[in-house]
């Protein structure tokens, strides 16, 4: 029976359980200002806050089941946690109902809160702390041969010394002198600008390298040290003119070393950059104006090379170089529009030119179109880039619309650029607010076309006509699974279409095609134009059921409207058209048809179909089986995933297969092993017994099935797959692979997995022992290397063995053993340990590998000893070479039972005592002492009833010391003793007096006084003395010094005593005067506390004291008698009690000393029974049955004519006849014998037969044994 622990709602400590209760219902003030103090502290200024791999572990107070109903607040954030688990929750919280006692039943809360963060799984106290601005506003180095510099960004304060002294640790890509420069352009804060200088105009460093531009942006841009000027200390250099115009002349130089080739698009963004923040900074007109004009070139090189990479976009096909151009593209526009980042008071005289107001609108609609197309590949840098283009756009949006509304000149050159058909008809108009963003104007109305409305957003760029985008199709149109696959990432450009019912047709020829789009519901509908024909791109749902998977996924339909037919195009030149191609034609007479030239798909749901897919049903799913009629009447069948192929010729039944020549899929698809496995093929030899199986290769996927399992293997959608055909030997019981050491696996992997009980028939044994027998063989241990797919599976096959492991991991008491959902006896323990020898020899492999070798991540089995018991204790079902061969007794020990002695003396007492009461007598010797060991004890005796006493018989407390129970329970234990007779409680007191006499605390002199008040009717009348607590301590006679103390505490005020107004004798001083009255005051209280004390002793021995007849004449004078007679009287009563319970005990020892007597020694004697133990070998092994006897001979009479015949011609020979015959071949043999290799031989045979005749005449010994017998 088991008790449930009641563990305290609260932890134990105060401050903890404070925190608690407060975590029970938290203002929500404090909550918000709580979390969002915490929020930007960690969120915001604390770098490297991922979350770790696990957060196991961790209970949340306000989960604990003890304070649910007290809860009032909402979990949020931060939370009080504990790594320490609630005993409730613990495999302590249910305790034995026959063991459990108050302390382990009602226990403390067992959690240890402190404060946790549930966003991001870590300890407050771990993260808190740790925020730096300064590294949040640091720019960081990519992954390359610059990340080791990350220092250079992180501050100013390295030298140019330590550079060199330290130049041992230069990557080795990089030269010195990069180094150099490098690491010495910011050393020193005063000294950056200088040094980007001295870089500009040196070109050590690369301005292509993103590294370099983030060096410079972080020393151009970092605040530094703040000084007296408004440019802070780093800054003060750009309040030069000189420098600012030496800068900007090397700028420019800069500028045209790069402005030929678009790929130097970062070094022109470093170099504006640099122009902007010198602009912000530099008091001098001269030198803003330069500024100015860089950066009008600037936006000239970059618009010049944004158009020419996009007709490289243009005229690019491959997707991946399209999303690059894409990505190269956006990139240009955003260093374009950064151009424009200036202060505010720049931004009319930029925004006077029309071609800046130009530049600025292209670029923004660039950034607005290309932004989709890169999104996915977006890294950090671009997502900095472009915050600042919406930054920077919010800046300039009012000029820019405002330039716009006045003088569209500007916005007109942009839109042209854009579109060539652009026509402008009037001014643009801005709508009312909130949409003042949007600006408009109507276009031109021409011959047969109406006139359009174009918009334009000045804040991010969005470029409609009539409503969509000009330059290229919307998202929802771009994000359409038809889009992609037949267009993939390219981007098209666009123009409303002129067919009626289609939305947009591309600008240019796709192919020699004019593409028309159209967005109808879900779908979206794509019709190609080209020489009068009309082609519409069917959806891929349109012919879902009627074809196989491949003829979906693998082609492009096409339905053509001028033929009524539909032709598929491989999905790879979906515009190409081909008499090749798989078409079909709906005539009138013929039903609808698929065919390829004489080839005719044949219908899913016909019955040939039918019939052909639930064959080969268990290796292929329907839907990727295809079956083809040629025109011979031939059907052909296909499995294009695993590419086989099978023919059915005219008038046969056979699926003969192409691969496999001479083999047909056999009628029999079970073959004696891998029971239960569904995914396979057995073919058979046609003209012979040879037989296959095929099995996919895939992930193997297993479930119980009434007493065995069901093994499937999961292809998934792979569009290809291998798989193993494995060759069934019936004549010696084999299943083997192709020899490589993926096959090898596969196929241990499927035994294990489908083992049985009882062996296979074709192997003759279980699946796991076939399993261990392969994985030990030496043609799959010899592999050194592991391939991805060999991994995984060693990884499974380790897997299976069930993970053990200690519980609690630290104290080691039990055992717990996580199971998969196999049958146990499929788990067996081997596998993870040849799986992790196989996994150390790679390893140790790996330095002369010419590739990584990947070891298998099995999880760990740190505790081998407790594989090691398993393998002992399952090696009783297990058979030899598989297990069984494990058994010992090496660890065995000997039970030590509970009817042995362990500690014999305290069973003599137990004994002893038992016997005493059976007897009811007391011991013969006599018993003194007992007032010393009470107070030893140290504790008071209770004068009352224990009402804790359990009464007589068996309680574990009475194991304990006495001092614990017996001094509360004393009075009460001896009246119940008082109260037995030998009739009626001899066998309760028999145990109670031998677990008191059995506890090893026992004292047996107190355990033979309370064996005396039950037995000695002489102590009935020697009973404690009746108080509520009797303390020992205290003494048993009046102490002087006790009651000096009490009366001390109770003297009067010197000061208003006579001895205060003594007078001042004659030269002396005030000091000596004061001493000799408080002298003279205490010598005459003590003389009559003395005298008070000694009236007092003379009324003793007595609790009741005549206080009137002990006042001392003066006593009034110095000592408060009133307020001191309470405290003496108390203590007059604790010596008396003490007085008394001194007389009691001296009583009972007088007793028992009257009534010692000789008496015989109790014996006791016990001896434990021998144990003999016999080893024998549990299993029968190989030798075992070659060593065995001979069997007996049937007899003669009950056997057929034939054996007897036999039986009488292998008689005739006799054993010695055999032998000589052998002795004479042996001996002629020897003699041609030529060549040591002969000798070798024929001395091996005479070795052999040396041994056969050893046999032989002790098989003929043991049969003369047997017949005596």
């Amino acid at each position: 029976m088991m008790i449930t622990v009641h563990e305290w709602p609260l932890p134990s400590a105060s401050t903890e359980a404070k925190a608690a209760v407060f975590e029970l219902d938290v203002p929500d003030i404090v909550s918000i200002w709580r979390e969002s103090t915490y929020a930007v502290l960690v969120d915001l200024f604390t770098a490297d806050t991922a979350k770790p791999a696990h957060s196991d572990g961790k209970y949340m107070l306000l989960k604990s089941e003890g304070i649910q109903k007290w809860i009032k607040t909402k979990p949020g954030r931060i939370q009080l946690a504990s790594s320490v688990k609630e005993v409730s929750r613990s495999h302590y919280g249910k305790q034995r109902f026959n063991v459990a006692t108050q302390s382990t039943v009602c226990v403390e809360n067992g959690l240890r809160c402190i404060m946790y963060d549930s966003g991001a799984c870590v300890w407050t106290c771990e993260i808190l702390g740790k925020h730096s601005l300064g590294r949040t506003c640091t720019l960081k180095l990519p992954p390359g041969n610059y990340k080791s510099l990350q220092y250079v960004l992180d501050g100013t304060q390295h030298t140019s010394n330590s550079i060199i002294a330290n130049q041992d640790e230069c990557p080795g890509s990089i030269t010195l002198h990069e180094l150099y420069s490098f690491s010495t352009l910011r050393a020193g804060h005063r000294l950056q600008w200088r040094n980007i200088s001295r870089e500009l105009v040196s070109r050590v460093l690369n301005f292509n390298h993103i590294e370099t531009h983030l060096l410079v942006m972080q020393a151009a841009y970092e605040a530094g040290p703040s000084g007296l000027a408004f440019t802070r200390d780093s800054h003060v250099d750009l309040v030069e003119e000189d420098f600012g115009l030496s800068l900007l002349s090397a700028i420019e130089d800069g500028l045209g070393s790069v402005e030929s080739n678009w790929q130097g698009a970062t070094a022109v963004r470093t170099f504006t950059g640099l122009t902007t923040r010198l602009l912000s900074l530099s008091p001098h007109i001269f030198v803003r104006s330069r500024c100015l004009k860089f950066l009008d070139r600037a936006r000239k090189v970059l618009v010049g090379w944004i158009q020419d990479v996009t007709e490289l976009l243009h005229t690019s096909d491959g997707e991946e170089q399209q999303k690059r151009m894409a990505a190269r593209i956006l990139d240009l526009a955003l260093s374009c529009y950064a151009t424009f980042d200036t202060d505010e008071c720049h931004l009319a005289s930029i925004f006077s030119s029309a071609q800046n107001v130009s530049v600025a609108v292209e670029s923004a609609v660039t950034i607005y179109d290309r932004c989709s197309a890169v999104n996915e590949s977006r890294d950090a840098s671009m997502a900095a880039r472009m915050a600042q283009f919406v930054r920077c756009s919010r800046s300039i949006e009012e000029t820019l619309r405002g330039r716009i509304l006045t003088d569209s000149s500007g916005i007109d050159i942009a839109i042209r650029h854009l579109w060539s058909g652009y026509e402008p008809s009037g001014k643009w108009t801005a709508l009312s607010s909130p949409n003042d963003r949007w600006v408009f104007t109507q276009t031109s109305a021409q011959r047969n076309r109406a006139g359009m409305t174009v918009h334009f957003n000045v804040l991010d760029g969005d470029f409609l006509v009539n409503g969509v985008p000009l330059t290229r199709l919307p998202r929802q149109y771009e994000s359409h699974a038809t889009y992609q696959r037949i267009f993939g990432g390219r981007i098209l450009e666009v123009v409303p279409s002129q067919i009626v019912g289609m939305t947009f047709a591309s600008r240019r020829e796709i192919f020699g095609y004019q593409v028309h789009f159209h967005y109808h519901g879900s779908e979206l509908i794509i019709r190609a134009c080209k020489d009068g024909s009309d082609f519409e791109l069917l959806p891929l749902q349109a012919l879902h059921g009627d074809v196989p998977q491949a003829f979906i996924e693998d082609y492009a339909h096409w339905f053509d409207h001028s033929s009524g037919s539909i032709e598929l195009r491989p999905i790879g030149t979906p515009w190409s058209t081909s008499p090749d191609n798989w078409r079909t034609e709906t005539k009138r007479s013929d039903p609808f048809v698929l065919s390829q030239g004489n080839r005719k798909l044949m219908e899913m749901q016909s019955p040939i179909v039918q019939a052909i897919h639930q064959v080969l049903n268990t290796l292929e799913a329907e839907q990727h089986i295809h079956v083809v009629l040629t025109r011979t009447s031939k059907i052909e069948v296909h499995i294009p995933r695993m590419n086989l192929d099978f023919t059915i010729e005219q008038g046969s039944s056979f699926l003969e297969s192409k691969q496999f020549r001479g083999m047909f899929i056999d009628r029999i698809q079970t073959f004696g092993s891998l029971t239960g496995l569904v995914t396979k093929l057995v073919l058979r030899e046609a003209l012979g017994s040879s037989r296959i199986v095929l099995v996919p290769d895939g992930e193997i996927l297993s479930a119980k099935q009434d007493d065995h399992v069901r093994v499937h293997i999961d292809t998934g959608s792979a569009r290809h797959i291998s798989y193993h055909p494995f060759h069934i030997d019936s004549l010696l019981g084999r299943l083997f692979d192709n020899g490589s050491l993926h096959s090898r696996l596969f196929r241990v992997y499927l035994h294990a997995v489908t083992s049985y009980p009882l062996p296979d028939n074709l192997l003759g044994r279980t699946g796991t022992e076939e399993a261990l027998h392969s994985l030990t063989q030496a043609s799959t241990t010899s592999f050194s290397t592991f391939g991805k797919l060999e991994t995984q599976l060693l990884v499974k096959i380790g897997s299976l063995s069930p993970i053990r492991r200690y519980y609690p991991p630290h104290l080691r008491t039990m055992e717990t053993v996580s199971w998969s959902r196999l049958p146990s006896l499929q788990q067996h323990e081997k596998f993870f340990q040849i799986v992790e020898t196989m996994k150390q020899e790679a390893l140790s492999l790996q330095e002369l590998q010419d590739v990584f070798v990947e070891a298998p991540a099995i999880d760990p089995r740190n505790f081998r000893e407790l594989y090691e018991r398993a393998s002992i204790r399952l090696s009783n079902i297990r058979v030899y070479g598989y297990g069984a061969e494990k058994f010992t007794t090496q660890h065995d020990h000997v039970y030590a039972a509970r009817d042995s002695i362990a500690d014999s003396t305290r069973e003599f007492q137990a004994c002893s005592v038992s016997k005493l009461v059976d007897g009811w007598a007391v011991n013969s010797m006599p018993v003194r002492g007992l007032l010393s060991k009470f107070e030893e004890w140290g504790l008071p005796f209770s004068g009352k009833d224990d009402q804790s006493f359990p009464g007589l018989g068996f309680d574990h407390a009475l194991l304990d010391p006495a001092s614990k129970f017996l001094p509360a329970a004393w009075n009460t234990i001896q009246k119940t003793l008082i109260g037995c007779n030998g009739s009626n409680d001899r066998y309760r007191l028999m145990l109670f007096f031998a677990t008191l006499a059995y506890s090893p605390n026992a004292d047996q002199d107190i355990v033979q006084v309370l064996l005396a008040f039950a037995t000695v009717p002489q102590l009935a009348t020697i009973r404690m003395p009746q108080c509520h607590s009797i303390n020992l301590s205290h003494g048993y006679a009046p102490s002087t010094t006790t009651l000096m103390e009490i009366l001390g505490r109770n003297i009067r005020s010197f000061q208003k005593s006579s001895e205060s107004r003594l007078p001042r004798l004659e030269r002396e001083t005030h000091l000596a005067t004061d001493i000799r009255r408080e002298n003279a005051f205490i010598a005459a209280a003590d003389e009559k506390c003395e005298q008070f004390i000694q009236t007092l002793a003379s009324q003793w021995p007595t609790s009741n004291l005549n206080w009137g007849n002990a006042i001392v004449d003066g006593l009034e004078t110095y000592v408060n008698t009133v307020g001191a007679k309470g405290e003496v009287v108390k203590k007059f009563k604790e010596w008396h009690l003490n007085h008394q319970f001194r007389e009691y005990i001296t009583n009972l020892e007088a007793v028992l000393c009257t009534i010692a007597s000789p008496a015989s020694a109790t014996t006791y004697s016990f001896q434990s029974p021998i144990s003999a133990i016999s080893v024998r070998q549990r299993y029968i092994s190989f030798q075992n049955i070659i060593m065995g006897g001979t069997p007996s001979t049937v007899g003669v009479e009950n056997c057929s004519p034939l054996l007897v015949h036999v039986e009488k011609t292998s008689s005739a020979a006799s054993p010695s006849h055999r032998g000589v015959n052998l002795q004479n071949l042996l001996s002629r043999l020897s003699e041609k014998a030529r060549g040591g290799y002969e000798n070798n031989y024929i001395s091996d045979l005479q070795k052999s037969f040396a041994a056969f005749t050893a046999g032989h005449d002790h098989s003929i010994s043991t049969a003369q044994n047997n017949e005596a017998l």
